[in-house]
């Protein structure tokens, strides 16, 4: 949540515990002035049940918020999930699916308002896969994607911002990027304040490393080192 908060993507307030063991999550259905609004996860948006979240596919999240948004609502939805799934792809969120992408609306609002939910549940659920001796992961994306479930690379990110009509994509990847830098480092000193968190925190760092590399959008002197 951090990567996503230093990269420009609009989330939901967090707050990590002092033990570094809990993320505090504020309530986001709620408007400025504290009225309730209704919130809608992609797969009720599709009318699966919870149980089919993992069957459905990038495109089709893509083609239900431009059927759902209108403008100029919907170029914004477009780009926050573009930023929203890079990032889930950089940091190797597996469990990046159906019901960690939702809607908000007003229920008075008679559907012109439905925009993109901010990030929410952003995880590197990758860490907690056997990984190889190389410290890539054997875990792999939740959703279909050009009709395989694969991690992203460079031409992957440029087609997902041309079906979100996205200008400019490699200034937003390397904005999206930056957070994740930003996040890694912070991680590192986390890892060095509470060592019960060690093993995790470094497969997160591993796996965070080879997203942005597989991105072609790793810093090396801007990301932590490794080593003990």
């Amino acid at each position: 949540m951090l990567a996503a908060q230093r990269g420009g993507i609009e989330t939901a307030d967090t707050r990590l515990s002092d033990d570094g063991r809990h993320l505090l999550v504020r309530r986001f259905d709620r408007d400025a002035a504290g009225n309730r609004l209704a919130f809608e996860d992609m797969a009720s948006l599709m009318g699966l049940p919870s149980s089919a979240k993992f069957s459905g596919s990038v495109e089709r999240i893509i083609k239900t918020l431009a059927a759902f948004c209108e403008e100029p609502l919907r170029a914004s939805a477009l780009e926050r999930f573009f930023r929203q799934y890079a990032l889930a792809m950089m940091l190797r969120n597996g469990d990046a699916h159906l019901k960690n992408f939702g809607v908000l609306y007003s229920p008075q609002g008679g559907g012109n308002d439905v925009r993109l939910a901010p990030c929410y549940d952003m995880v590197t659920m990758a860490a907690y896969a056997p990984l190889s001796p190389t410290g890539t992961t054997h875990d792999i994306p939740a959703l279909m994607w050009r009709n395989t479930k694969r991690w992203f690379k460079p031409r992957d990110f440029v087609q997902l911002g041309s079906l979100c009509g996205i200008v400019h994509v490699d200034r937003k990847l390397e904005t999206i990027a930056s957070g994740v830098h930003a996040a890694a480092r912070a991680l590192a000193d986390a890892i060095r304040n509470h060592p019960d968190n060690h093993e995790t925190g470094t497969k997160m760092l591993r796996l965070w490393r080879d997203g942005l590399q597989q991105a072609g959008l790793l810093r090396e002197h801007a990301f932590p080192s490794l080593e003990p």
